[in-house]
């Protein structure tokens, strides 16, 4: 039987990422879609999703068809996991993504060829890949390995390989210095004049780095592969707050507190009573002698803001990457990162592939 899933998973998964990926186009060139999640990264996603799911699911015991059918399904929810992103939310956008999947998928059975377990392992990824990792893991306990595999590749993929590194720093810039500052933080305009999408960016990166995709929380055998790439954004973010003037990360939070920023009061998890504020609280805490022993040079603070404003004024994040004449030595380096990811995805593909096998095999 998984050597029949897994060649109609094959067939099945090529036409449903074209046909995704058709319909994102359509919208973001209609401006109904953020600029950051479009075609390029539902590839991204998709791609590390599958190679991940693959290695976790031979390191864990399933058999090689299982494991390719494992990989084939996290192909599947990693292209469909943005389905549903505006700019701006009111409800979480996992969520409604996984209702317009199974929507889609009721309406047009022939052309979602999954099986009812299949979709519901697809359908539970998407609805739970923003969620921070360990809340991830709380969310999926009881659930099958399958199931609690292909959720965690997917949200791994999304949040440590596409939303860290040199990219992450031209898609926060461009999201949330410019399109989340246009829909819901209206207000920081007129909190922080001038420097309002450089606080933008900086709340934001504290919420990433220190909650949602804290390090210290993620799969131990994908931290050596997340590290250096937690390192770049980490670099950038600190650049950002000597910008801005915060003398430490626990006064930006306090800041962050006294604006309610959004999602700052969550419940890590549904039903928990630890706010996502206090988790903050703890990492900061954790984290600052290491975060005391990096030197943040004034040219890096200058490239920080650099960085920012002159995406913040572009069209999109790959015209502002056409176009960036960087002042800054830092912000050249950053530059040339963000090009060489874009322009050499497949082999930055083909290195964490090499690095995710290496790493669960000395797990193993």
């Amino acid at each position: 039987m998984p050597v029949k899933d897994v060649l109609r998973l094959r067939k099945t998964g090529p036409l449903v990422a074209n046909q995704v990926l058709a319909w994102k186009k359509k919208r973001r060139e209609r401006g109904t879609v953020s600029l950051v999640h479009e075609e390029s990264h539902l590839k991204a996603t998709k791609n590390f999703a599958r190679a991940l799911a693959y290695q976790k699911a031979r390191a864990e015991g399933l058999s090689q068809e299982e494991a390719k059918k494992t990989a084939l399904l996290a192909d599947s929810a990693g292209v469909i996991h943005d389905i549903v992103r505006p700019h701006t939310e009111k409800k979480p956008h996992g969520v409604l993504g996984k209702r317009a999947f199974l929507t889609l998928a009721k309406k047009y059975p022939s052309f979602f060829n999954y099986t009812e377990a299949e979709k519901n392992i697809i359908a539970d990824a998407i609805e739970l890949h923003e969620l921070a990792y360990e809340a991830l893991n709380a969310r999926t306990a009881g659930k099958s390995k399958q199931a609690r595999i292909v959720a965690e590749a997917v949200q791994i993929a999304d949040k440590v390989f596409e939303a860290s590194g040199f990219r992450v720093i031209e898609r926060r810039s461009f999201f949330v210095g410019k399109e989340r500052l246009k829909k819901d933080l209206k207000n920081f305009p007129e909190l922080y004049g001038k420097n309002a999408s450089l606080q933008a960016v900086a709340m934001e990166s504290c919420m990433r780095l220190r909650g949602i995709n804290y390090l210290a929380d993620v799969e131990k055998a994908i931290q050596p592969i997340a590290a250096p790439l937690h390192a770049v954004q980490e670099k950038f973010y600190l650049g950002l707050l000597k910008k801005l003037g915060y003398s430490s990360e626990m006064q930006l939070l306090g800041e962050m507190e006294r604006i309610k920023f959004p999602k700052l009061f969550d419940p890590i998890k549904k039903g928990s009573t630890v706010l996502f504020v206090d988790k903050l609280k703890q990492a900061i805490k954790e984290e600052s002698p290491r975060v005391a022993q990096i030197r943040i040079t004034p040219d890096t603070a200058e490239s920080a803001a650099e960085v920012v404003n002159h995406f913040v004024s572009s069209k999109s994040p790959s015209d502002a990457i056409a176009t960036f004449k960087p002042r800054g030595a830092q912000a050249s380096e950053w530059l040339n990162g963000m090009k060489s990811y874009n322009e050499g995805t497949p082999q930055f593909l083909k290195n964490t592939q090499r690095q995710l096998r290496l790493a669960f095999k000395a797990q193993a």
